[in-house]
């Protein structure tokens, strides 16, 4: 079965969403490992969120209306949060390293 270009585009903007969503989730699990709680538990719902959004988007968008708003809001905030703790915490050097040369010391 020849799948349309809307419904390619769909599977890709959800496989996008999975990603992002897996990665907050893994994000808040590593929180708990160094006993902050409080933005663990806080990254953990958020990426829950997400992958559920992402998972069952064909079923909130008949009640919640332009889902999409939502996932891309929760993503935002939490991106930003981890870029501005990131940046806080002078691991900038860190990111351009895995960039440029594909590994971390």
């Amino acid at each position: 079965m020849k799948r349309t270009k809307h419904q390619r585009n769909e599977l890709m903007e959800m496989i996008a969403h999975l990603c992002v969503g897996l990665s907050i989730f893994m994000k808040g699990i590593d929180k708990f490992e160094h006993h902050h709680t409080l933005i663990g538990l806080m990254l953990v719902l958020a990426g829950l969120m997400v992958l559920a959004f992402s998972i069952y988007h064909k079923k909130i968008e008949s009640t919640l209306g332009k889902i999409k708003y939502y996932i891309f809001g929760i993503e935002s905030i939490v991106m930003a949060l981890i870029g501005i703790r990131i940046t806080r915490m002078d691991r900038i050097c860190c990111i351009m390293h895995i960039i440029w040369c594909q590994s971390c010391f």
